[in-house]
């Protein structure tokens, strides 16, 4: 409908890193229901100015949970996108190409788990915390490894900055 791909676009230049999901979730969660009493259906009406002020809320820190890597509390920068199949938890990874790109996030707790895809053609991610120190993670494999946890304990209560950067090899896939 026109009025969905005007709020889509509106959405997209408030916030230009926005994926699809994240802007369909905004539309979703902020949407007043409308029930069809023909059909019985209920569906979100858009609230375009309800969609924005929560685009643009800071999401705060992840905190004990498992998270995708579409939530609105990881920042990516440098040349990510998404890839879609049966492989992936949720059914798909940001994935780049690009050495020194990076995901970012907070987390609120002593410790957490990254979940990567791990096959010949992956390389060397570097995770940070706090800044330093810096740990290399090592992402190849000679089989196709879907959902592969490499876990980080014992960092201290409270909030933590952590930096993912994809040091070497052909690309690293966050799932």
């Amino acid at each position: 409908a026109p009025h969905v791909a005007g709020a889509i676009a509106v959405l997209k230049a408030v916030d230009p890193t926005a994926d699809v999901d994240e802007i369909r979730q905004v539309l979703v969660e902020t949407g007043v229901p409308v029930l069809d009493s023909k059909s019985g259906v209920t569906t979100p009406r858009i609230q375009l100015d309800d969609a924005v002020t929560e685009l643009l809320a800071d999401p705060g820190p992840l905190g004990p949970a498992f998270h995708e890597q579409s939530s609105r509390s990881i920042d990516y920068t440098g040349n990510w996108w998404t890839w879609s199949g049966s492989g992936p938890s949720g059914g798909s990874f940001r994935q780049t190409n690009t050495v020194g790109a990076e995901a970012s996030f907070t987390i609120d707790g002593g410790a957490f788990t990254l979940y990567r895809t791990k096959h010949t053609s992956r390389g060397v991610m570097e995770v940070c915390i706090d800044s330093d120190p810096c740990s290399s993670v090592d992402n190849t494999s000679a089989t196709r490894i879907w959902r592969d946890g490499v876990y980080f304990g014992d960092v201290g209560s409270g909030t933590h900055d952590v930096v993912v950067r994809h040091a070497s090899g052909t690309s690293l896939d966050f799932d």
